[in-house]
């Protein structure tokens, strides 16, 4: 990676922060999510929800249950996941909707066959969802958004927002200057102010008065994946689980930013370890609402991760592993995972929802 990264810079001299990200993560050989190694899990660099508890797929196939209600209980349904991770939350939902939608548990008439599609670029990761779900009892496809031919039913992008390249910039007092990556004349890297790479970068944070010094990030590519979703779901819902905050607080509270992690500790230096580490950064839900409703979607829900997933029956399980955890281990060790997921102290606050509809 330090070889593809020199060639880049003697090439074009500096690169923007949003190309130095993508390289990092993307690259085709050398990017963090096209590696073999698993990224995800006590083997990887980082949890994700679905990969803490199965619950949380448990919790998001009454979520589908519930969209195909009120679509009006279509014969054919589509689940739509953008990324997939390392197939956790494929796994979990489909093995609830197949155990007990699917089979009557809806009220006696029974669910349809879900068509499960996961769009995901890496090889690697396409891979290691393939291996997972080879055993699930129900058939998954895997597309890129260019070859969606339209379809209805629920999109979820869990944790998709945050792991797009951002551009970074900062507050001078001549105005906004973007960040760019250069190269030191005895190796390493640093930072360098610069005028803004496009026009629409601007634009995208017009209304936001940073303070001098002040920094935030922007990620324009989000506005691409929200157009392509408008234009292949006919009807139905998306759901977008992920850490971040409303604007102005998301760019001005030095709560929110960059997060790097490695080996499950969060490390917020994304000039090392290049190629090796993850790189994210919160997200705004302004500016996604602003996208959606561009393309056609009406926002109809907001809020915390922790009262969504306990409106969709985690307080019903909680109960339930509640009594068993008394002579029952296992429950009990489940039991303390939901309460990671909806507790207002940690990922019940962290992660927020947001509901698309159309």
């Amino acid at each position: 990676m330090e070889r593809a990264l020199a060639g880049a810079l003697a090439e074009k001299g500096r690169i923007t922060f949003r190309d130095f990200m993508e390289m990092m993560l993307y690259h085709p050989e050398l990017g963090y999510y096209n590696r073999e190694k698993p990224v995800v899990g006590r083997a990887g660099d980082f949890f994700t929800c679905p990969s803490h508890s199965p619950f949380f797929g448990f919790a998001l196939a009454e979520y589908v249950r519930r969209a195909w209600v009120e679509a009006g209980r279509s014969p054919e349904f589509t689940v739509l996941e953008m990324g997939g991770g390392e197939g956790h939350l494929a796994e979990s939902l489909l093995e609830r909707w197949v155990a007990t939608i699917e089979a009557g548990g809806d009220g006696g008439t029974g669910g349809p066959k879900l068509r499960y599609i996961i769009v995901e670029t890496s090889p690697a990761r396409r891979g290691a969802q393939a291996r997972r779900l080879a055993k699930v009892p129900s058939p998954v496809e895997w597309r890129t958004l260019e070859d969606l031919s339209p379809f209805r039913g629920v999109v979820i992008a869990n944790e998709l927002f945050d792991a797009l390249p951002v551009h970074v910039v900062e507050m001078s007092a001549d105005g906004l200057l973007e960040i760019y990556v250069t190269g030191e004349p005895g190796g390493g890297l640093r930072e360098t102010p610069g005028p803004l790479s496009t026009e629409e970068l601007g634009l995208s944070l017009a209304g936001i008065s940073l303070p001098q010094g002040g920094r935030t990030q922007a990620a324009p590519a989000g506005r691409e994946i929200v157009r392509a979703l408008g234009r292949c779901l006919l009807r139905g819902k998306i759901l977008v689980i992920d850490y971040g905050a409303p604007s102005p607080e998301r760019h001005l509270s030095s709560r929110y930013g960059l997060r790097t992690f490695f080996q499950q500790w969060r490390t917020d230096n994304p000039f090392v370890r290049l190629g090796k580490q993850d790189i994210t950064a919160d997200v705004d839900f302004t500016a996604l609402e602003g996208w959606a409703k561009e393309a056609g979607f009406r926002v109809t829900g907001y809020q915390e991760q922790g009262d969504f997933l306990l409106d969709l029956g985690l307080e019903e399980e909680m109960e339930r592993l509640q009594g068993l955890a008394r002579t029952n281990p296992v429950a009990g060790m489940e039991l303390g995972k939901i309460v990671q997921l909806v507790s207002p102290f940690g990922l019940g606050e962290m992660f927020k929802v947001l509901e698309l509809a159309k």
